[in-house]
């Protein structure tokens, strides 16, 4: 009798450019996270690699899309412009005039 076949775990396994790429982050942006507990933490293979686990990543970026955060173009979050806040606020009794 033969086990169940699994497949391999690498083919679960994120490397820092694939996680960059897939969370549109620059990839020094994705350890800082890591590192102030915003994104998830990596499993370190050897001394020098690290690895995410992909369900853990898709989990963040549904966490993400579910929070409302701003985003612009392909779901990069980003901060508004001066433009954009000023627009915000007219209307209000604390808006810009002009």
């Amino acid at each position: 009798m033969s086990g169940p076949t699994q497949e391999p775990i690498d083919s679960e396994l994120l490397n820092k450019p694939e996680v960059a790429t897939m969370v549109q982050l620059k990839p020094g942006t994705v350890l800082r996270y890591a590192r102030e507990g915003r994104f998830p933490s990596p499993i370190r293979l050897k001394s020098n690699r690290l690895a995410w686990r992909r369900q853990d990543v898709m989990d963040y970026m549904a966490r993400l899309g579910e929070s409302g955060t701003c985003t612009r173009g392909k779901g990069k979050r980003y901060r508004r412009t001066a433009a954009e806040r000023r627009s915000a606020l007219q209307g209000t009794s604390f808006g810009l005039v002009g």
